[in-house]
């Protein structure tokens, strides 16, 4: 039995389905980290990818976009850091 299948709570916004209801499917992606498939939430409309996997830190460590997340520097000014503490 497919994984979703088994699925009767939304991951996300945690509601249960009703009896009619189901996850849109929207797409399957294969790479070789294995087969994975795009579904819908009927209540909430976000998406998420199942199964469910922790590409782990390996994964992370050689993604692009982390890479150039890393080298972009916030930059908060100390006295709004200040103000937003207090409040």
């Amino acid at each position: 039995m497919p994984e979703i299948l088994k699925l009767k709570q939304c991951p996300v916004c945690q509601e249960y389905l009703e009896m009619n209801q189901e996850f849109k499917f929207i797409q399957n992606y294969k790479s070789k980290e294995g087969n994975f498939d795009l579904f819908q939430c009927p209540n909430c409309q976000v998406q998420f990818w199942m199964p469910f996997k922790n590409p782990g830190p390996s994964w992370y460590e050689n993604c692009q976009i982390y890479d150039d997340w890393a080298l972009v520097k916030p930059r908060i000014k100390s006295d709004y850091h200040k103000k937003l503490c207090r409040f």
